[in-house]
């Protein structure tokens, strides 16, 4: 089956599923629009199911949207990759991932801010908005990978809920190094989330955002 994802020139969201279809050993068309494609007057946004993006689409035009929906329906057609060895995993990975939704939804606005979409003053929102919403959202992190034996955040081997905390964490160190600097715990993590050698050869060969 041929697919084709569709976002921006961004890691973000998109890149755990970029990562996904990696390890699955499958082949897809890496879409990316610029901004001002997006925005232009030949805009594709019309013909997105949400007007907005991730898209992924399927050999036979079927359009599928939203990141975690994506990831979910192509686990299942690879057969179950990176979403546990059970229905509790499942679970715990899922719950990851909706608690990882809600701490993105609270940084957002120092995020957007440092991408220049947002107005506002970034010292301050790091430390009344980031910093609040970050301590919390990697306390829960961290009190998971000291109760685990396998050093990943569910089970005993890589889950989808790794390549999202671990992705966010490249992102941090570009932009904000020194909250990692005060958290060897989380540096430590992402070198073995990405110690796998599919992985470490997809990051030596995609393109280098920021974000």
């Amino acid at each position: 089956m041929g697919y084709t994802l569709y976002y921006f020139e961004l890691r973000a969201v998109v890149e755990p599923i970029r990562q996904l279809f990696k390890l699955a050993g499958k082949d897809f068309e890496d879409k990316r629009f610029t901004f001002p494609e997006w925005l232009g007057e030949n805009s594709p946004k019309k013909t997105m199911p949400f007007g907005q993006l991730p898209v992924l689409e399927l050999a036979d035009g079927t359009k599928l949207a939203q990141s975690q929906a994506i990831a979910r329906y192509l686990s299942k057609e690879f057969g179950g990759i990176l979403w546990g060895s059970n229905n509790v995993e499942a679970a715990e990975i899922d719950a990851l991932i909706d608690q990882y939704k809600e701490y993105y939804n609270e940084i957002r606005k120092f995020y957007y801010t440092n991408m220049g979409v947002m107005q506002g003053d970034l010292e301050e929102l790091y430390k009344d908005v980031f910093l609040p919403a970050a301590d919390k959202f990697y306390g829960f992190i961290e009190k998971k990978l000291d109760a685990s034996k396998s050093g990943f955040l569910v089970g005993s081997e890589l889950s989808y809920a790794d390549l999202l905390v671990a992705d966010h964490l490249v992102t941090l160190q570009n932009i904000k190094p020194e909250y990692l600097k005060d958290h060897p715990k989380l540096t430590a993590y992402k070198e073995k989330v990405y110690s796998n050698e599919i992985l470490k050869k997809w990051l030596a060969e995609r393109p280098e955002t920021a974000m």
